[in-house]
Order: structure tokens, then C-alpha cells, then sequence
């Protein structure tokens, strides 16, 4: 923030290359934040969403700023930085779910609410990447992947607390949100560690955590027996 990275290029007049990249570094550092609250548990994020006003890297490829005239809108096709906008978006979408914790503790939001967000954030950037994404492509189903995984991941998030430690018993329905989100982000995951297709992108899926998944599922598998015929 001292380098004036929270605030986008174009406040300050910056060209098209050197606005592109100062957005590459700030949302890397708003992923690595992320990741780091997520490493040591459901904690709250030290990059607020509502503290920056750095856009989003451009959907391009990086030769694009090597043309006589650089590019200032997104491609509508599967560049170099598809799959880092994708993530891009996804922690962006983070930052905002972090402070809507807040405002829930608060009553000033319902969780209902909240999880429609989460449906709705996810319905657009769906149909903004998914036709740019072919499954028969290893990085681009990777990229599909990961994106789906986020779904699942919010809930996951979300309904932390809610599992294990609220006053009264979760209802049925959450109950089997989680449980379907905790199946879905497993099941990802094993097919990024495991199938040879993914392999050249092994250093990503290695960082993937899944041990709060593990203990909602453990959880949800000893108090609701009708979920006593899936396996994780």
C-alpha cells in the first residue's frame, strides 16, 4: 500500500504494460493473504475488499503488449492469463465473503442471503469463462476445475462455524450443502494430485488444503447416518 499498489494504474496516468503488471503483483499479494488465512484456519483476511480499488489483470496474452497498440479490455477467448484472472476473481470474490462474515455476525446480512450471493457470483463468472474453456485441454479443464472448486470452497467457508459450534442444530438443508460441497472439493482433488494429465501443474495442486473439509465431513458423517453411505 506504501508503493501505491491498492490503487489502480490508470488514477495515476500509468501505461497499459506497467498498469497490467502493478495489477499482476497486488492480486498475487491478495491471493497469498487469502491463502495464508485459509493455512491457519477461518480467520479474517489483512486486505480488505473494500480498501483497494486495483481492477482485475487483463484476460490477454503478454505478447498482446508487445503490439503497436496495447490492449485495455478483455480478450473473449483462453489466453496466457486466463487461468490467473480466473483466480484472480476468485480470491477478489474472497475478500468480499470475509468482510460479509462480518456484517452476518453483526445481523446486518442474513446467511440465506449470503448464499445466494455466492449462487450468483458464481452463475457470472460461469458464463463468463465457461465458453472460453474446453475440458479436452488439461490447462483449461484445470482452469475449469479450479473455478468450480470455489463454489464448493465458499460454502465450505461460509458454514464453518455453523457445523460444529452453533447453539442450535444446522438444518438439514445446510447440512447437505456442505456435505455436497466437502464431496465436490475432494473429489477435485484427487484428480488434480492423481490423473497424469494434470501433472505439469503439480505444484499447484500440492498446495491444495483440505483438512477442514475432512473434519466437517467427519462431523456430518457421525451426527447425520444418512450420509453414512458416501466415502471420502
Amino acid at each position: 500500500m506504501m508503493a501505491g499498489l491498492h490503487k489502480d494504474g490508470t488514477n495515476f496516468g500509468l501505461s497499459p504494460v506497467e498498469t497490467h503488471v502493478r495489477r499482476l503483483v497486488w492480486h498475487q499479494l491478495v491471493r497469498l493473504d487469502l491463502r495464508t488465512c485459509q493455512a491457519v484456519g477461518p480467520a479474517q483476511s489483512l486486505i480488505r475488499f473494500d480498501e483497494y480499488d486495483t481492477k482485475l489483470p487483463l484476460n490477454v496474452d503478454d505478447a498482446d503488449f508487445e503490439a503497436l497498440i496495447q490492449p485495455t479490455k478483455d480478450e473473449a477467448r483462453f489466453t496466457d492469463n486466463t487461468t490467473n484472472r480466473v483466480r484472480c476473481e476468485i480470491a477478489q470474490f474472497s475478500a468480499e465473503i470475509f468482510l460479509t462474515k462480518e456484517h452476518l455476525d453483526k445481523r446486518h446480512t442474513t446467511l440465506s442471503a449470503t448464499l445466494h450471493r455466492i449462487d450468483e457470483w458464481f452463475k457470472a463468472i460461469e458464463a463468463k469463462f465457461g465458453p472460453l474453456l474446453d475440458e479436452k485441454i488439461p490447462m483449461q479443464d484445470l482452469t475449469l476445475k479450479i473455478l468450480h472448486m470455489s463454489r464448493s470452497g465458499f460454502y465450505i467457508g461460509l458454514l464453518h462455524k455453523y457445523v460444529v459450534s452453533a447453539p442450535q442444530k444446522m438444518p438439514q438443508r445446510l447440512v447437505d450443502v456442505v456435505w455436497q460441497a466437502s464431496l465436490s472439493n475432494t473429489e477435485i482433488s484427487r484428480k488434480l494430485e492423481t490423473e497424469s494429465r494434470y501433472e505439469l501443474w503439480s505444484w499447484y495442486s500440492g498446495t491444495i488444503q483440505n483438512y477442514h473439509v475432512a473434519r466437517k465431513s467427519i462431523y456430518i458423517h457421525r451426527n447425520n447416518p444418512s450420509h453414512s453411505t458416501y466415502r471420502i
